[in-house]
């Protein structure tokens, strides 16, 4: 197992949360005022994560900082994904809003971990 997620080809270290996917399938229910329920499956299911991502300010060698996050997310396309075992997602969308948040007052302090919050999705199977 990794100590790190590969994202858009750049290395992150992300927070304790478990970032084993959960197996999420599409679907639309709808309730009847009779009280019958009425729901449609997707014929698929996606994966998603979810947590956040390290980036400092200076990124360490091997690893993405604040800047690659940033224009990662600023693609609004497909990008590939490698989780902490190791398994690689070639082609996986990233849900916003991407709020960020600073334990230093001074966010552009050298080596300051910027904390983004991020959601994956991918095709399942």
């Amino acid at each position: 197992m990794n100590n790190y997620i590969t994202l858009d080809g750049k290395r992150y270290h992300t927070t304790k949360k478990s970032w084993t996917p959960e197996v999420v399938t599409p679907m639309q229910s709808k309730d009847y005022l009779n009280g019958d329920l009425n729901a449609t499956f997707g014929a698929t299911s996606l994966l998603m994560w979810e947590g956040d991502i390290i980036a400092p300010s200076t990124a360490p060698v091997l690893f993405g900082g604040i800047q690659d996050i940033d224009k990662t997310l600023a693609k609004r396309e497909t990008v590939s994904f490698t989780d902490h075992h190791g398994t690689t997602y070639p082609n996986v969308h990233l849900i916003g809003p991407f709020p960020k948040h600073s334990l230093f007052p001074n966010w552009d302090a050298d080596g300051n971990p910027i904390y983004v919050s991020v959601k994956i999705k991918a095709k399942y199977g």
